[in-house]
């Protein structure tokens, strides 16, 4: 595997009016997430929208135009680069252009939402709608699949944890059909508010052909309604809002990652089924497809919501658990796995260290799985790095970005482990590299036992372990709770 910085990512996907932008637009976090690695992208398509176009040159993106009419990857794949990665997004590509790319050398992923295919002849298989499992794809087919994965573009990010406001008497609708909206389903949306006390935020996308249309719209509805234009403060829009009426496409994914409950519309072939996981995630209501009672249930539904403002509430809270907005980079990692190193802690690592630590997931995991005060954990963090026993270490990436944290400890006759990832790095497989690289730190000046101590339930931590070269021994009681004990016996 390499362990360098990636190297050139190609990407090649379309945008038109008809099509949509959204295999674009979800590629382009990918593309963002390459680039944070310090990897070079080239976007290889046709992109009818300038706006998009300007987007991805603006983002430092090289951009091949393809005619129109070259649907499949040869045009591409006339160009010999081997050892490079391709991404393919979009219904025209099949099978054989997989099997093409890899015979010229490519290494490829290949963006799915449908499973539709026999085989899938790709290095990756992506598949990250809330619906999706590997269970869909033949046996032998490497994939990524579910939200965890979700393409979230890095703009996002930065509100994803900002705490929401409590609702307001004239609650605010965020409506968005995606880039484009070639069913003209915002048109239905802003009718089912009519007779109801709502304001609205109305978004035409970056490949929307309707845009003068919309502004009659507003411009004519009964109720404060604003129309923006392929705003650049999408995110921050999006996270000011009460509520949204989405189509059921990677829209979907946003709103979630920001906290925003939504009403989901099936405004594709490809989304079926992603509104009745929405729903069942807890994330927002299925309002079902485009027939003529959507009005009606997109009406009553806002209805329900508003006089419901806990249920909002909970809501928000699942989106935020089901897309944590991280998964672009867990792409990249399983893509281009990274380089771990470690390094003494600092007094500079106590705050990340204490927000790792208090992460749901890490919580969850902990014997003790109470939250923690900031002011205990300042105090511990001094005591610890004073600790002559206690060797704290901090793993590094080849970008000097810190994904973790180990503590080799002395404890009552044996040197005790204990490992926290940042949620950033979960996932990706960093878990194993990152204990075995603390590991090796402290077998440095000889042989030495390590001890990891996990709960017995908790098989992804075995495994993690496991790999990293701990041995399971017995169960026993551990700080008043069972606890399976495993060794690493270190040069």
């Amino acid at each position: 595997m390499t362990h360098n910085q990636p190297g050139q990512l190609h990407i090649r996907a379309d945008a038109t009016p008809a099509m949509g932008g959204g295999h674009v637009m979800r590629c382009l976090a990918l593309a963002q997430a390459w680039k944070r690695r310090g990897g070079e992208v080239a976007f290889h398509g046709h992109l009818a929208s300038e706006a998009i176009r300007t987007r991805i040159e603006n983002s430092g993106f090289t951009l091949v135009p393809i005619n129109a009419d070259s649907t499949g990857a040869a045009p591409f794949v006339e160009r010999d680069m081997p050892e490079e990665w391709v991404v393919l997004d979009g219904y025209h590509f099949t099978p054989n252009d997989g099997i093409a790319l890899r015979q010229m050398g490519y290494r490829t992923l290949f963006i799915d939402d449908q499973a539709q295919h026999q085989s899938y002849p790709f290095d990756l298989v992506l598949n990250h709608n809330v619906h999706a499992s590997n269970g869909m794809y033949p046996e032998g087919t490497t994939c990524l699949t579910g939200p965890r994965h979700a393409l979230i573009r890095e703009e996002f990010l930065d509100w994803n944890n900002k705490p929401r406001t409590a609702q307001r008497a004239c609650p605010v609708v965020f409506i968005t059909m995606g880039a484009s909206d070639p069913t003209g389903t915002t048109f239905t949306a802003l009718k089912a508010l009519s007779n109801a006390s709502f304001e609205a935020v109305v978004v035409s996308g970056p490949a929307n052909p309707r845009f003068t249309e919309l502004a009659e719209a507003c411009r004519k509805a009964p109720f404060p309604a604003k129309l923006l234009d392929n705003p650049a403060n999408l995110a921050e829009e999006m996270w000011r809002a009460d509520l949204a009426i989405t189509s059921a496409s990677v829209v979907s994914l946003e709103l979630a990652c920001l906290g925003v409950p939504m009403l989901a519309v099936t405004t594709a072939d490809n989304q079926t089924g992603v509104g009745r996981f929405i729903e069942r995630s807890g994330v927002g209501v299925d309002c079902g497809g485009l027939d003529s009672g959507l009005k009606k249930r997109l009406f009553q539904e806002l209805l329900r919501l508003k006089q419901n403002p806990e249920t909002l509430k909970e809501m928000a809270a699942a989106g935020r658990r089901l897309v944590d907005g991280h998964g672009a980079a867990r792409v990249v990692e399983r893509m281009a796995p990274t380089k771990i190193s470690v390094r003494p802690a600092e007094e500079t690592d106590c705050a990340p260290i204490w927000q790792w630590a208090n992460d749901p997931v890490s919580r969850t995991n902990s014997f003790d799985s109470s939250e923690i005060p900031w002011e205990s954990h300042c105090k511990w963090f001094t005591a610890k790095l004073e600790q002559k026993d206690c060797r704290m270490l901090i793993g590094m990436n080849q970008n000097n970005v810190p994904v973790g944290v180990v503590r080799v400890e002395f404890v009552k006759g044996e040197h005790v482990i204990s490992v926290n990832l940042s949620p950033q790095f979960r996932g990706v497989g960093l878990g194993s590299a990152l204990i075995k690289a603390g590991c090796e730190h402290c077998c440095r000046d000889g042989r030495m036992a390590i001890t990891a101590y996990v709960k017995p339930e908790n098989a992804a931590s075995r495994k993690v372990f496991a790999a990293a070269g701990f041995l399971e021994q017995e169960t026993l009681d551990y700080t008043g709770a069972q606890a399976l004990r495993m060794i690493f016996r270190g040069e």
